[in-house]
């Protein structure tokens, strides 16, 4: 592959990164029930027919979203800890994944810009920073990933079935891992050539 296919290949691969990510991220179908009950990483989203505006009304919680009754699991602890849970679990996940999204934009930069992609060559970081930096987007973004799962609370992994949104983010996550692992093996086949040529 020469470097002008590995470059528009990986660039690719990180807009995907980006965009799934975002999606995922900002998405409500983390966990979906049937046509009736979805929930994104800090709010639950029930079909309760046109009677939405009174549950608001007499609950006290949450408000109506294109006829859908939609509360925070925080505001729900006090009636059973498997909500704090998932409030939990959304709120560390998020702590991972937004950070992974926005390397990705900041990775997708630099592909895509010559002028930044050349100060960042300039930058004086040992080689050890800037392959973290390299690596951080896919990683930071499966890792939130997995730790939601781990911080979910078992009732709520058997009630619900993942949704687009958690698989948007697993595909984010390994397209962000992937353009990595292709820079890096095509850097390598190349200075192996360098070091043949010269020997």
């Amino acid at each position: 592959m020469d470097e002008g296919t590995r470059l528009r290949v990986t660039t690719s691969m990180l807009a995907l990164c980006l965009l799934l990510g975002t999606v995922g991220l900002l998405g409500s179908s983390w966990q979906v029930e049937g046509d009736e009950t979805r929930a994104s990483l800090r709010t639950l989203y029930m079909d309760v027919g046109g009677g939405c505006q009174l549950i608001v009304e007499q609950t006290e919680m949450g408000d109506c979203k294109r006829g859908m009754w939609a509360v925070a699991w925080s505001d729900m602890c006090e009636f059973d800890s498997d909500f704090c849970g998932m409030d939990t679990a959304g709120t560390v996940a998020k702590i991972f994944l937004w950070p992974g999204v926005l390397l990705s934009l900041l990775s997708l930069l630099f592909a895509v810009s010559p002028t930044m992609r050349n100060r960042w060559e300039q930058v004086k970081l040992p080689d050890r920073g800037k392959t973290i930096l390299q690596w951080a987007p896919g990683t930071l973004i499966l890792l939130g990933f997995v730790l939601w799962m781990l911080f979910t609370p078992s009732e709520a992994t058997s009630a619900f079935d993942l949704g687009f949104s958690a698989y948007a983010m697993i595909m984010a996550g390994l397209l962000g891992l992937g353009s990595t692992v292709l820079d890096n093996f095509e850097i390598n086949v190349n200075i192996t050539r360098r070091e043949e040529q010269s020997g």
